[in-house]
């Protein structure tokens, strides 16, 4: 198995090598024309056999190829496009020299007010951000990725090369940049308008970047 994203590194490369596994059999053996949600339950069964239990939300947004909307004990809502949007990432390398989930939970422990008022801050900016996105505002999106940007960088949990590449995609003409992905791995992304990809994507390239690639979503708007 051949993957250009760097396993471990909390970019859902478990969740996507469970979902070609599965995918392949099925295919192979059932049909060709499958509903994404057979795929979604065996693909989370089999992460689960690896990891123990798994959310399976990152399965389903593989599955259905969608950008998707969790809340806790909430229906989760796939997010209807207003506009394309695209967006360069990429990753620094492992986050070795910190680890998200012990800041976190050390924060939540001795500084109880300052974590709820991160966790609030950060809870109503992915709301914000779900309705720039099906209003196809990409400067709102941009904003509002710099803002849990600043919120993640007050937690203390990026490291200097994932807030350096972030202000270089700024630089570069990004309309906003953030870290992503789980504690295992320095990911960032950057929401850029179609012109600047380019200069962004070499940025990082000259950084030193790894896995540097582009997503697109909602070109099927486009007549």
């Amino acid at each position: 198995v051949k993957s250009s994203i760097p396993p471990g590194q909390g970019a859902g490369s478990s969740s996507s090598l469970s979902q070609a596994i599965m995918e392949a059999m099925m295919r192979h053996f059932l049909a060709d024309d499958l509903h994404p949600n057979y795929l979604r339950w065996f693909s989370t069964q089999l992460e689960n056999k690896w990891h123990g239990t798994v959310s399976g939300i990152v399965n389903a947004a593989i599955a259905y190829k969608r950008i998707m909307f969790y809340e806790r004990d909430k229906t989760t809502k796939f997010i209807p496009l207003g506009s394309p949007m695209f967006f360069v990432v990429g990753t620094t390398g492992p986050r070795s020299e910190i680890d998200p989930y012990a800041v976190m939970r050390g924060l939540k422990q001795d500084q109880p007010l300052q974590y709820i008022a991160h966790h609030k801050a950060m809870s109503e900016n992915a709301v914000q951000l779900a309705e720039a996105l099906q209003h196809g505002d990409t400067l709102r999106v941009g904003a509002l990725m710099n803002e849990s940007e600043d919120i993640y960088e007050t937690c203390g949990i990026v490291t200097k090369a994932m807030q350096t590449a972030c202000q270089e995609a700024l630089n570069q003409g990004a309309c906003g940049a953030r870290m992503t992905g789980a504690g295992g791995g320095g990911f960032v992304i950057a929401c850029t308008p179609i012109s600047r990809i380019e200069d962004v994507q070499m940025a990082w390239f000259d950084m030193g970047l790894k896995a540097v690639s582009i997503l697109n979503f909602g070109l099927d708007r486009i007549r």
